[in-house]
């Protein structure tokens, strides 16, 4: 964005070494490096860049890279919009003598708190608004991003930072800023919590969840020991007690348009046949471990929280929030802790539903949510998007590395071409549905 708009995105992620060794040693009983828990990463990258702790290195070709810089105005308002990109753990972001007034969560305008530092999960997005008067052009402010360590463990201390500078007409200054943190940041220890637990976050277009709904589903989340499609155990996550194996040249959407169902052994799924409302309960029943969760192509209305268990017969006795909910599509949820999310379902396809954290997710961590399978029979492509799975075996699962087949290899333009179609079909939502 332009920062003479009153705009700056910024994007957080995390550096990693390779993943496949990780990935077959969290499989086992023994874990990666003798830790079931994925390691810490070396460095927080914010738009791209880190800082090297060159004395762990014990090389001399270490060098130590200055920090990213955020330009914006000086005296002006100015929306950071904030996106974790990250695989794994959740940040505290803070700026310097600048409250940042929450104004935006997940695509969905709000009016939110003005708070010193924000919480944000991996895949969530929050946008904030700063006012640049506490300076002159030149003068510059520390953003700090910490590692949240209550959830994470076996983690060490870890910040990193960017520098805000306020810019003008003038020169800019290249010096670091001499700013302090804010004297009530949370501990690097405080227990995890999602923003929208701690404050009010109440969506600008106010909809209220619709009181009658059609459906209840229940997804129960949990690590345990589970069985692969070749017979061998392995240490992962699942949903309602399946680890999601991918069938990697047949789709799950396919399987669906041809008449098919997704339930199996293979992947938890749950079937919102018609249009209307229903409810997705999920229970993390780790019960030291948290997961932030995300839905693919839906919006939420986060309706209740509770900790527990909660069961279909157990849901008639719950207190709801239907009076304009947050709506999101992300959201952090505590082990030994549930949630009820409503949704409208509108959007006919196979949306996964998975944790967020990258390395649970190769772990198995994902079920779908099947919503108006009739309509989705009647979805067309070209046929060079229907045939890119031709001539591969149906029955092959990854994540593994293959060769595209010739009609992949054939088709790309076609295929660029009908998905650029589709997304210029598609309506993305700015707020309140018509009731």
């Amino acid at each position: 964005m332009n920062p003479s708009k009153g705009d700056e995105t910024m994007t957080r992620i995390e550096s990693h070494d390779n993943s496949e060794v990780v990935i077959a040693a969290l499989a086992t009983p023994e874990g990666y490096k003798g830790s079931p828990a994925p390691p810490q990463g070396d460095a927080i990258l914010i738009n791209g860049r880190g800082q090297t702790n060159c004395t762990a290195t014990g090389s001399s070709s270490c060098t130590y890279p200055p920090p990213p810089e955020i330009h914006v105005p000086v005296n002006c308002r100015v929306r950071l919009r904030f996106i974790s990109a990250t695989a794994h753990p959740m940040y505290r972001i803070t700026i310097d003598n600048h409250p940042l007034e929450v104004v935006e969560t997940d695509g969905t305008a709000v009016y939110g708190p003005t708070v010193h530092e924000i919480s944000i999960a991996p895949g969530e997005r929050y946008s904030a608004i700063i006012n640049t008067s506490e300076g002159k052009e030149g003068d510059a402010f520390w953003l700090r991003t910490s590692v949240a360590l209550g959830c994470m463990f076996g983690g060490t201390d870890q910040v990193g930072l960017a520098v805000v500078r306020y810019t003008g007409n003038g020169m800019v200054s290249t010096e670091e800023p001499q700013t302090t943190a804010w004297s009530d940041l949370a501990g690097a220890t405080t227990p995890c919590a999602g923003l929208d637990q701690t404050y009010t976050l109440s969506p600008r277009e106010s909809f209220s969840a619709p009181r009658e709904f059609s459906q209840s589903h229940v997804f129960n989340s949990q690590r345990g020991a589970f069985v692969n499609v070749y017979g061998n155990t392995f240490q992962g996550y699942g949903f309602n007690n399946i680890s999601y194996q991918n069938q990697i040249f047949n789709p799950l959407l396919s399987i669906v348009q041809r008449g098919g169902s997704c339930e199996s052994t293979l992947v938890a799924s749950t079937t919102f046949p018609d249009l209307g409302s229903g409810n997705i309960i999920i229970n993390n029943l780790d019960g030291v471990i948290d997961h932030p969760y995300h839905l693919h192509g839906n919006e939420f209305q986060v309706i209740g929280r509770g900790t527990g268990a909660l069961s279909l017969d157990n849901l008639t006795n719950i207190d709801f929030n239907l009076d304009n909910p947050v709506r999101k599509d992300t959201l952090w949820i505590q082990g030994g802790s549930w949630v009820v999310l409503r949704i409208t379902t509108d959007n006919p396809g196979v949306w996964a539903l998975h944790c967020h954290i990258g390395w649970h997710l190769t772990e198995g961590k994902l079920a779908v949510v099947v919503i108006q399978p009739g309509a989705i029979g009647h979805m067309e492509g070209p046929e060079s998007w229907t045939n890119l799975c031709a001539n591969t075996d149906p029955n092959a699962f990854g994540p593994a590395r293959r060769s595209p087949s010739p009609s992949i290899q054939s088709s790309k333009t076609s295929t660029f071409q009908y998905l650029r179609e589709v997304k210029g079909k598609v309506v993305k939502r700015r707020g309140a549905r018509e009731a």
